[in-house]
């Protein structure tokens, strides 16, 4: 927030599980490393590297203008990438605190790390071209210009998951599936957004809940709208489960109460 406290939410229970403060986190960014053991919380002139487990300061980025709405970083070669407001995307030296690559495209979300190694990253951009960098090279491919308008949700070990963005409300959302080997197409389906009878007519509408089993390569999801003008949220009951590479339906669960938040045990069972 505007005072630079900051936390960790259970997605699961809504719980906040730990919070942090940072003084230089004014309109900060933040993210996790790939891993999930290190979260990064900063702006301006300094970006916090936190422990996730107990959200203890590791070390303090001090830079000249490091700033981004999402941050990312490279293990490997100790790089960080900084996603402006605007798109821009900038990697910064942690050792040293200098700029050391301005990348030309122009990202609308942030970028997912893909292969083994950390270096390797992909995104969408402004206009709809699906982008790769390297981290190592810092070469900077545009891949392919995708058929609508989509923003990435995430990847698997062998799939890139996109959804596409609509500007008007729908009970359904478009899912993509691309290989990760050549961005040919995998398998595209319909995701249902609102699994109830409507009584005033679809306002807005969102995929709420995601996650990504990496191994097994299934999606599981579900969504909230909004059904009248003037009213709440309502989060669906249902959780829906796809398998990746057929874009088929593997189970649904209706629950007793809204769902809050989903994941994967790390078995993907």
């Amino acid at each position: 927030n505007s005072a630079g406290d900051f936390a960790l939410i259970d997605m699961n229970s809504g719980a906040v599980v730990r919070t942090g403060d940072f003084n230089e986190a004014h309109g900060a960014g933040i993210g996790f490393s790939p891993d999930g053991t290190k979260t990064y919380v900063g702006s301006g002139e300094q970006i916090g590297v936190y422990r996730t487990s107990d959200f203890s300061l590791i070390e303090t980025i001090r830079s000249e203008n490091i700033e981004g709405r999402t941050l990312a970083r490279d293990e490997k070669n100790a790089f960080l990438l900084a996603v402006a407001e605007d798109g821009a995307t900038s990697v910064w030296d942690t050792r040293t605190g200098e700029r050391l690559h301005q990348l030309h495209s122009r990202i609308k979300k942030d970028w997912l790390t893909i292969g083994t190694d950390g270096t390797d990253w992909i995104a969408v951009d402004e206009q709809d071209h699906l982008v790769r960098f390297s981290s190592q090279t810092f070469q900077e491919e545009t891949v392919l210009k995708l058929p609508g308008t989509f923003t990435s949700l995430g990847t698997t070990d062998k799939y890139l998951v996109l959804r596409e963005e609509s500007e008007e409300p729908s009970e359904q959302m478009t899912i993509r599936v691309l290989s990760l080997i050549d961005y040919s197409l995998v398998s595209e389906f319909q995701l249902d957004l609102v699994t109830e009878r409507l009584r005033h007519g679809l306002q807005d509408s969102r995929l709420t809940n995601w996650s990504l089993d990496e191994v097994g390569n299934v999606l599981a999801a579900s969504g909230s709208w909004k059904d009248g003008y003037g009213t709440r949220w309502l989060r669906s009951k249902e959780m829906v489960l796809i398998d990746l590479a057929s874009g088929t339906e593997l189970g649904s669960k209706k629950l007793s109460r809204r769902i809050s938040g989903l994941s994967f045990s790390e078995d993907g069972n």
